[in-house]
């Protein structure tokens, strides 16, 4: 699983969790609970949700970063691949001849 994926399954649970919560709290309280304290919870849950999304952001970029490095080293290795190639030939040439 990549780092893109992990970080979404955490937003995701972050999410779930949220829920849960809410859920547990009014089962808990009948509905009773107070709104400041419900809104202190999902202020919360939502500073969590924001931090995910900000490292799955981070790390979708360094994705692409890293892409983008791996297209560049795969051009350089068949440039250097043919070059040998050219060399190995130049050499069985020369010892032929």
């Amino acid at each position: 699983m990549s780092e893109l994926e992990t970080a979404q399954q955490h937003l995701e649970l972050a999410l779930q969790r949220f829920e849960d919560a809410l859920a547990r709290r009014l089962a808990a309280t009948g509905g009773d609970e107070s709104t400041a304290q419900l809104d202190s919870e999902r202020e919360k849950l939502a500073r969590d949700v924001g931090t995910l999304q900000a490292e799955c952001d981070r790390l979708g970029s360094a994705l692409s970063d890293a892409e983008r490095e791996q297209q560049l080293l795969r051009a350089v290795n068949e440039d250097v691949a043919q070059r040998l190639d050219g060399s190995i030939n130049e050499l069985n040439r020369l010892l032929e001849g």
